[in-house]
């Protein structure tokens, strides 16, 4: 029997058990009605603050219909923005790719203990470090360069490679090569260090287990079976995919369509390469974060766990004061405490994020349409707070 097939087979199954599980939770929350007209107001005047040109919000509370509005116009067509159109949205892949990992790790195929050299017996440390190490970025691998988005020691290195030929295409190869003979930043498992190289040299092992690119497994495992229609894994197609407004260089401003560079979107790879929309990021945070209908729930629970480093096996914690503080200089501090989780991102023309927050039961997905842009943590932190006030009003008026 095909275990792939037998999973996703009982998945619409599971998914419904649990809507019928969590029927009480829900009933109790379908008095919170968060309201569109104040998200738009929201997002709108965080577009003017930070000089975008539009952007696009999805919020679910659990029990609640999801709502998703959009602010803004293209900077090129100068059509609206619409609730359904599709962007990069960078490192929020890596979400993805880790719940690929995870999956194989369910059907035995993978085990978190395995090292690295198991399956790349010419990785430099790779007896040392772990798969475990890989998703949770505790490995010591240094980064590609930037990959934080602040200056790194190979950031102008990973500049050079990116520009040198900017119509070259990279394979995961090409770009493992680059980076292999970089000392480790620690002794792997005994700090954090988030590097796209963790999920690139993720990614090379899932197509050494199972055969297949790591775009085959993205659909076969994930987007095909939950129905992500408008996802895919933009480093294995023909076609380039660009955003909106990007910095380049000092106080210059460009639109990314006129940036048709292959080179950058191809070496971020498993790191960073996926092209989505706000319903599906939904739906994604919904089933992998909030409903553990992705991978066993004795897995997922491991998974979601947020270590003191700010890290889980494929995704991030976020403290609603210091945000995902496993990109600041200095880490998390002691005093964080993640009760949200997922991802972030950042991609030419780009900025996006994905969240589940416990305390309010919520998922929420946001796509700013210009990379770089200050304000999109405290801006959710808020909106989610008002969401809390929301829920605190609705239980007291029913009081």
């Amino acid at each position: 029997m095909n275990p792939r097939r037998t999973l996703f087979a009982v998945l619409p199954v599971l998914l419904l058990g649990l809507g019928c599980a969590n029927a009480g939770a829900a009933a109790r929350q379908s008095r919170v009605q968060v309201s569109a007209n104040a998200l738009t107001a929201s997002l709108q005047a965080l577009v003017a603050s930070v000089g975008a040109p539009g952007a696009i919000l999805g919020v679910r509370v659990r029990g609640e219909r999801p709502i998703v509005v959009a602010v803004g116009a293209d900077p090129t067509t100068h059509l609206q923005f619409r609730p359904v159109d599709t962007f990069r949205v960078g490192s929020i892949t890596k979400t993805l790719v880790g719940a690929v990992a995870l999956r194989l790790v369910d059907r035995h195929q993978l085990r978190l203990n395995d090292s690295v050299a198991r399956y790349l017996p010419n990785w430099p440390h790779g007896n040392q470090i772990t798969i475990r190490e890989l998703l949770a970025h505790t490995s010591g691998i240094p980064p590609l360069g930037g990959d934080t988005g602040a200056p790194d020691p190979y950031a102008d290195s990973a500049t050079r490679l990116i520009e040198t030929d900017i119509q070259h295409r990279f394979t995961p190869a090409e770009v493992l090569a680059f980076v292999k003979d970089r000392p480790l930043l620690f002794t792997p498992g005994t700090g954090t260090s988030y590097s796209n190289i963790n999920t690139i040299l993720l990614g090379a092992i899932i197509t050494r287990v199972t055969g297949n690119t790591i775009g085959e497994e993205l659909h076969r495992e994930v987007i095909g079976p939950l129905h992500l229609t408008s996802t895919r894994y933009a480093a294995e197609e023909a076609a380039l995919y660009h955003d909106g407004l990007t910095t380049i260089g000092a106080n210059t401003v460009v639109d990314s369509k006129a940036l048709r560079w292959p080179s950058e979107l191809t070496n971020t790879g498993a790191a960073g390469a996926l092209v989505s929309n706000v319903p599906d990021l939904l739906a994604w945070g919904e089933a992998f974060l909030r409903d553990h209908a992705v991978v066993s729930r004795t897995l997922s629970r491991t998974a979601l766990h947020i270590k003191p480093g700010g890290t889980g096996l494929g995704v991030l914690g976020f403290d609603k004061a210091e945000y995902f503080c496993v990109f600041a200089q200095h880490g998390c501090t002691s005093h964080a405490a993640f009760d949200a989780l997922g991802g972030s991102g950042e991609a030419p023309g780009t900025r996006t994020l994905l969240l589940y927050d416990r305390p309010t039961d919520t998922v929420l997905a946001l796509i700013v349409d210009r990379d770089g842009t200050p304000g999109v943590e405290p801006f959710v932190v808020n909106t989610l707070r008002s969401i809390a006030t929301d829920e605190q009003s609705s239980v007291a008026s029913h009081q």
